[in-house]
């Protein structure tokens, strides 16, 4: 098709004040609507609550004195296992049920999760000794899946809430906010695990679950 010529422009701003102008009308825009704060306020949390993820791993090596090649060959079990299932969620997620809805019910399934893990022990019942290891297996396999259903509730729900013709706009302003969070959030958790390490010493790394 043909579009008409351009208005002749008479005088050009300085880019200065332009690239200010277009920073205020970014943030007034993408910084308004109650929901889409909500949904920054969401990626903001979760930001803040991997920021100690990364000593987890410690507390099951050095405090439960698991064995780094059975985790991996567990972590290889459930790869092949995601690969499986993620077709099916997605076409549910798509299909089915509201990103929303799948967002919803799936955060509270994860709940329980971080005080499951302290509940990992060996236990005997009756003759049979279950080990440690194998608790952490089951709350893994309760785990994945609903993490799954999650993770990729998030990327439908996006497209969802925000404005079609404005999506790279709050898409870019969701993930500064969630950059900018996990700045501080990893130097503050940081510092939080060394001080429980430092009065409870490797069982302080497991702390990091109730960050």
């Amino acid at each position: 098709g043909q579009y008409p010529p351009p208005e002749p422009v008479d005088e050009r701003e300085a880019w200065i004040t332009r690239l200010w102008k277009a920073t205020k009308l970014y943030f007034a825009e993408s910084f308004a609507h109650p929901l889409i704060l909500m949904m920054y306020a969401g990626t903001a949390i979760g930001a803040f609550g991997m920021a100690c993820s990364m000593y987890m791993g410690l507390y099951f090596t050095y405090y439960l004195n698991f064995d780094l090649q059975d985790m991996a060959n567990y972590f290889q079990i459930q790869i092949l296992m995601i690969l499986v299932i993620k077709f099916p969620i997605g076409w549910v997620i798509d299909r089915k049920i509201h990103p929303m809805k799948t967002m919803f019910y799936s955060q509270l399934l994860l709940l329980p999760l971080p005080w499951l893990t302290f509940m990992i022990a060996d236990y005997k019942i009756g003759s049979m000794v279950v080990s440690s290891y194998m608790v952490w297996v089951a709350i893994n396999l309760y785990q994945f899946p609903i993490t799954q259903f999650n993770s990729l509730s998030g990327y439908p729900l996006i497209t969802k809430l925000c404005p079609a013709e404005q999506f790279g706009q709050f898409s870019s302003a969701n993930a500064m906010v969630g950059s900018v969070i996990r700045i501080g959030a990893l130097t503050i958790g940081a510092s939080f695990t060394g001080w429980m390490t430092f009065k409870f010493g490797e069982y302080g790394n497991g702390i990091s679950y109730l960050w």
